[in-house]
């Protein structure tokens, strides 16, 4: 009787979507919300012929098509934000560049600033005063595995900490003045120091974009949890967030 109660559909469905988000990881993406569900299937149904190109031109296509009307919408959704709405003319800015080609320029302006919604994230949303980038992943990291399993979905859980990993990669990667070389044209540091010379890809310019918008829902999901709730500081068992 207390097996028959079990919505076995729903297993299968955690356990297919999971699946199609670790496709996706191996490929340099993750499980879009924005990206419709055909192309994922399509990837997926191809998962054993297909090529690292092809996936990349069909997420690529998706967001480029009708003069990138669905990365657009992806923006605009940002101004309700107010770490985002306070850069709104520099994202705007980025938009334009990367719908326009000019990847660089994106692809500069996004890592950069990537760095500063977060911080300000820590600066004006919880008002501490240690607001390192690093820490600050560290910390809200360290929030999701403490939330109940019942606050968050495990797909928006597995979404975050994957976009959370690759942004802190960009941050932590050593960099050497004396050998910029040394270091990928992902490090935030190189891009920054303006080291990075090479001309970018619409892939990598995306992929900032997309970045982006899970910082976006993570941060509206935390101002909603914990400011909403006159969270304070002290009450993280996060260390960084001495107040």
């Amino acid at each position: 009787n207390l097996m028959s109660s079990i919505d076995f559909s729903i297993l299968t469905y955690h356990h297919q979507w999971s699946e199609k988000h670790d496709l996706m990881v191996k490929f340099g993406w993750f499980y879009l919300n924005e990206l419709p569900t055909e192309v994922i299937d399509e990837i997926y149904d191809k998962k054993d012929l297909i090529t690292q190109d092809e996936v990349d031109r069909l997420v690529v296509q998706t967001f480029r098509s009708n003069r990138c009307e669905r990365l657009k919408k992806v923006v605009k959704k940002w101004n309700g934000s107010p770490y985002f709405k306070r850069r709104e003319h520099v994202l705007h800015e980025a938009l334009v560049c990367h719908s326009q080609r000019y990847y660089n320029a994106s692809t500069m302006l996004l890592s950069i600033h990537t760095e500063g919604i977060i911080t300000d994230f820590m600066r004006i949303g919880l008002e501490t005063t240690n607001f390192g980038t690093q820490q600050a992943i560290n910390c809200i990291r360290e929030y999701l595995v403490e939330l109940p399993m019942s606050s968050l979905s495990f797909s928006d859980w597995q979404i975050y900490h994957e976009v959370l990993d690759r942004i802190s990669s960009a941050f932590v990667e050593h960099f050497d003045a004396a050998n910029p070389d040394s270091a990928s044209n992902n490090s935030r540091h190189k891009i920054a120091h303006g080291h990075v010379t090479e001309a970018e890809t619409e892939v990598n310019s995306l992929k900032r974009f997309l970045y982006l918008n899970e910082v976006c829902r993570l941060l509206s999901y935390m101002d909603r949890r914990i400011l909403g709730k006159n969270y304070t500081a002290e009450r993280w068992s996060c260390p960084f967030f001495g107040v």
